[in-house]
């Protein structure tokens, strides 16, 4: 047991020795850190969602704060691992009254560095557009509260999800990657309540899949879950 000690001692001293006290840290330290996002865009724009997107794809984590954040404001993400990430918001224009959302990808897709132990901060300065979209107009009864989308009718836990407010009656644009989705839309009937539907109609191809095109709406109308669907 005293020699096996000795052994393990000897490895930390020789790293120590080798990296000094900075690098030995860095090392072992595989911590999280703070990142703060700031809306630098130059345009009169509302950033409302904020979703970091890991550039190992083995990591499937994604985390996202919802914001109201205006030009020079910030959005602070606690607890981000450490790595490389793609940012991506929606945002509004902000003297708009529309529901309309838009996505975005941050900088032309330059990646977040986040290292640990270090506050990191990512100023937002442009932006390119994903120009799909989807209409949904809401036919429920109540307010739907969010939307998900999946390429695969029974992978849900693998969907995008995007918090939402569609009044009934109201219809509410919002932009999607170019492709052929499955939708869920999740709707409230009281504090205590919550449905899910994929009961809707509209511009849907093979299978009840929606088409998303760039430059183009999909307009699709949902109506209310069948009878025992509460989840």
């Amino acid at each position: 047991m005293k020699i096996r000690l000795f052994f393990s001692l000897l490895i930390l001293g020789v790293l120590f020795s080798f990296t000094g006290c900075k690098g030995f840290w860095d090392v072992t330290d595989t911590g999280e850190s703070t990142v703060n996002i700031y809306n630098g865009l130059s345009s009169r724009k509302i950033i409302t969602e904020i979703t970091l997107i890991p550039a190992d794809t083995s990591d499937f984590r994604e985390p996202t704060e919802f914001c109201d954040i205006e030009k020079d404001e910030k959005c602070i993400f606690e607890n981000v691992p450490v790595g490389q990430y793609t940012v991506k918001f929606m945002a509004k224009d902000e003297d708009s009254l529309s529901l309309t959302e838009s996505e975005f990808t941050a900088n032309g897709g330059d990646l977040l560095d986040v290292k640990s132990g270090i506050e990191t901060d990512y100023y937002i300065k442009n932006a390119s557009v994903q120009d799909g979209y989807i209409g949904i107009t809401n036919y429920t009864g109540s307010d739907i509260t969010e939307v998900a989308y999946t390429v695969e009718k029974d992978n849900w836990g693998a969907a995008k999800e995007r918090r939402v407010k569609i009044e009934d009656g109201n219809t509410c644009k919002i932009s999607v990657p170019e492709g052929e989705y499955y939708f869920n839309f999740k709707y409230s009937v009281s504090d205590y309540q919550t449905y899910h539907t994929q009961e809707y109609e509209g511009d849907c191809v093979s299978d009840g899949k929606v088409k998303i095109k760039n430059g183009e709406t999909s307009f699709i109308k949902v109506y209310e879950a069948e009878e025992n669907s509460v989840f």
